[in-house]
């Protein structure tokens, strides 16, 4: 069954399985409230998530990915490793992350980079940094390149413009 937002309109990326991914979330928190506080985002937007009432915002996802510890590729696309502490394949650290974030391409004849996109990350990137006096390291420049490019492929292929700004949720979330 198709979901649709209070005007009517479908919401493109929603599904029952991110749906039941985002409630299986919830769970590993006291309280739907202090998910969202993990999410920055209120209860009941969370709760909208979870329904199928609202698209959820990836920088809201990743974020709660981190907080409950779980595979953000899992959350959000369905790719991946579920959570389970008895899983001994899921290994919560950033470099495995980081492939695990390229895996939403399906497999195949390799895709080209977009240059221009891989362009405007880095230079964004670069201002972020030189504006907030941040000291990143090439492994945490090239895990925020790879996360980025991810990040933006995914609200492309979502049918949303691809802004400077979106970033900057990541890049935030990084220092």
């Amino acid at each position: 069954m198709e979901q649709k937002k209070k005007d009517g309109k479908p919401i493109p990326s929603y599904n029952l399985e991110l749906g039941t991914r985002i409630a299986s979330v919830i769970k590993r928190f006291d309280s739907l409230k202090a998910a969202a506080v993990h999410a920055g985002v209120t209860d009941e937007t969370l709760a909208a998530w979870r329904d199928g009432k609202t698209e959820p915002k990836f920088i809201g996802l990743k974020q709660l990915a981190e907080a409950a510890q779980v595979n953000l590729n899992w959350l959000a696309f369905g790719k991946g490793f579920p959570p389970s502490s008895n899983n001994p394949d899921y290994h919560h650290d950033p470099d495995h992350q980081t492939r695990e974030a390229l895996e939403f391409v399906e497999p195949g004849t390799p895709q080209p980079l977009d240059q221009d996109l891989l362009m405007m990350i880095i230079e964004e990137l670069e201002i972020y940094r030189s504006q907030c006096n941040l000291e990143w390291d090439s492994k945490q420049k090239s895990r925020l390149i790879t996360l980025g490019y991810a990040m933006m492929l995914a609200e492309r292929e979502k049918g949303n413009r691809v802004e400077p700004k979106l970033l900057r949720y990541l890049m935030q979330a990084a220092s």
